[in-house]
C-alpha cells in the first residue's frame, strides 16, 4: 500500500477551506476584555453617559480621558479630591431624612413636634426604631 500524495497548500488555501475540515482551527475570541474601564460622563449636549474602554492599558486611559475632554465630554460628578478644601459643601437633596436601617423618616404630626422626623418601622427584636431626624 502506497501513501497518499501530499501536496502544499497556500495560506489563502488554508483560508478558504471548511472550518469543519480543518484540523488546526483558530483559537476563540475571548468572551470578556482583559481590564475594562467604565467611566460615567456628560455628553457635549448634557446627556448623563457611561464610556467602557476595553483592553486598554493603565498609561493609555489618560489618553483616553484627554480625548473625551478634548471632545467636550465632562464628568458626570466632579470628583471630592478636586475639590477645594474652602468650597462650600454641596447642597443637601430635599426631602426626608434617611434611616440608616429602614430609609426615609416619616414627618412628626405631635404638636409642637412639627418639623421633626421619626423612623416607623420595628427592628429586629420587635421594637421600633429609634432614629430621629
Amino acid at each position: 500500500m502506497s501513501a497518499p500524495q501530499l501536496t502544499r497548500i497556500t495560506a489563502q488555501d488554508a483560508e478558504s477551506e471548511p472550518e469543519t475540515d480543518r484540523t488546526f482551527t483558530p483559537a476563540p475570541a475571548r468572551a470578556y476584555p482583559v481590564r475594562a474601564y467604565a467611566i460615567s460622563v456628560l455628553s457635549p449636549a448634557g446627556f448623563p453617559i457611561t464610556v467602557t474602554l476595553n483592553d486598554i492599558k493603565l498609561d493609555q486611559l489618560d489618553n483616553a480621558l484627554a480625548a473625551l475632554l478634548e471632545r467636550g465630554y465632562m464628568p458626570a460628578e466632579p470628583p471630592s479630591v478636586l475639590a477645594s478644601p474652602n468650597a462650600p459643601a454641596p447642597a443637601q437633596k430635599a426631602g426626608p431624612p434617611v434611616c440608616q436601617y429602614h430609609g426615609p423618616m416619616k414627618e412628626s404630626t405631635i404638636p409642637g413636634k412639627e418639623g421633626t422626623y421619626f423612623c416607623s418601622k420595628k427592628m429586629a427584636d420587635g421594637s421600633y426604631c429609634k432614629e430621629r431626624g
